[in-house]
């Protein structure tokens, strides 16, 4: 739908798993989203992705418009980490959706 819409060149995605065994949807977001996705796994190395913690460090890094939207999506405890590090780094309050499943 955001395809169709031509809504996709602002949007950078972020996906990290624990492990390489965990759902990882790269070839349908890849071809979408293309360098604007990266994939990190947290708990394992492997060559094809980035290991990395989503902390405050990496989102300082990752994050240079704190005027835009970040929808966190994942468990509960990860969303609320994520969404305090966001507010931490000055992000109103209003740009940071958070869906924990």
């Amino acid at each position: 739908m955001l395809e169709q819409k031509n809504k996709l060149e602002n949007i950078k995605l972020l996906y990290a798993n624990k492990t390489s065994k965990d759902k990882i949807p790269e070839n349908g977001l890849s071809i979408l989203l293309e360098e604007r996705m990266q994939f990190i796994l947290t708990k394992e190395d492997r060559s094809e992705y980035k290991k990395a913690y989503l902390d405050l460090d990496f989102l300082r890094h990752k994050i240079q418009n704190k005027q835009q939207y970040f929808c966190v999506c994942g468990p509960a405890e990860m969303t609320k980490h994520i969404g305090q590090n966001l507010k931490t780094m000055a992000v109103e309050e209003r740009f940071i959706i958070l869906d924990d499943q």
